[in-house]
């Protein structure tokens, strides 16, 4: 009879860990953690805590446990270590480091690592990467050429010397680093192509800049607007309007896209259109505040004539903004029209 009961208690087991096997993977890590720290409590030799220290290290690495990596190094780098198993532990106590925010232990370990293995990429990568992260950028960029140097043909070191460029401004440096990528490499992240792209556009190449964009395939907002933007600058008013078109009057609202794209309708004299983009854009936002859309909703009023609306929208800025500087502006703004207005001045609000 117990032997029956043992038999259906197995069998509902079989069968929960095949309808549940997500939840039970859960657990099966918890138990190999469990098991892991257990052998290294009961370890009786140097050589056995060294193993099980060493498998408790790697589940804290596949795991990505970070402040688990940390503490357990230490422990680790006693044992007399093979070169390559130094190599790691150190490698993976910097990602830990940088991970926690640590960076000067971050670096510190990494340069330990490299004095292991002064030719291998991975660890001049991870202390480029480091760099970057805390702006020392002239460092960043020693690393990454560093790499460059044992491989030409580096894609994420030529994108990460771009982006650094780009950020230093150096927007022909940028762009020798990003053209080289593209040229190695399909198909990359549309970052690139857009970091390339604001790198042509701040270079003057406004024409190389929309080829760029314009190869990035499905939609891509940054890249949407960045080729509105080069429109605007080349005056083409009706094209950058029908690029940022597909991103309104849908479920989601942006408001860099709302504003940029009324901004044109503006420009282009459409206020109508401008009226309804921002109406909308307010309907669909719970704060309905906001100055850089009223603002350019109260120009869209004066110009269809509808000056007493645009007076009222002025108004209400100067009552809910919190900024100084923009109460300053409107204050100045506002005894203007008025005085302009008692001078019967037509063309005041």
């Amino acid at each position: 009879m117990l032997c029956k009961k043992i038999k259906s208690f197995l069998l509902i087991l079989i069968f929960l860990s095949v309808a549940f096997g997500t939840s039970f993977t859960a657990d099966k890590n918890a138990v190999n953690e469990d098991v892991l720290i257990n052998n290294l409590q009961v370890a009786k030799s140097k050589n056995e805590k060294e193993k099980s220290l060493k498998e408790l290290f790697y589940y804290y690495v596949n795991m990505k446990r970070w402040n688990d990596i940390i503490n357990i190094s230490e422990d680790l780098l006693k044992y007399k270590l093979t070169k390559k198993e130094k190599y790691n532990v150190y490698y993976n106590l910097a990602i830990a480091y940088m991970n926690n925010r640590r960076f000067e232990s971050a670096i510190d370990v990494a340069r330990e690592a490299e004095y292991l293995y002064p030719k291998k990429i991975d660890i001049k990568m991870l202390m480029g990467r480091i760099y970057r992260d805390n702006r020392l950028y002239e460092l960043a960029i020693m690393k990454f050429k560093n790499v460059l140097d044992l491989d030409r043909g580096h894609v994420t070191a030529l994108i990460n010397l771009g982006d650094i460029y780009r950020i230093l401004k150096n927007y022909k440096a940028a762009l020798e680093y990003y053209t080289k990528a593209i040229k190695l490499r399909k198909n990359l992240a549309e970052e690139v192509y857009v970091n390339t792209a604001v790198s042509y556009k701040e270079f003057g190449k406004l024409d190389d800049a929309a080829d760029v964009l314009k190869n990035i395939k499905g939609k891509n907002k940054s890249a949407a607007l960045l080729l509105a933007e080069i429109y605007k600058i080349k005056q083409d008013f009706l094209k950058a309007e029908k690029i940022l078109l597909p991103y309104v009057y849908g479920k989601e609202v942006d408001i860099e896209v709302y504003c940029k794209l009324a901004e044109l309708y503006l420009i282009s004299k459409n206020c109508t259109e401008a009226k309804n983009l921002l109406t909308f854009y307010k309907s669909k936002i719970k704060n309905k505040n906001v100055e850089v859309v009223d603002f350019l909703l109260a120009e869209a009023y004066y110009g269809l004539n509808e000056r007493k609306k645009a007076m009222k929208i002025m108004d209400d800025i100067f009552k809910y903004s919190k900024s100084d500087y923009i109460k300053d502006i409107m204050e100045k703004t506002i005894k203007f029209v008025k005085l302009k207005k008692s001078q019967g001045d037509s063309s005041a609000f």
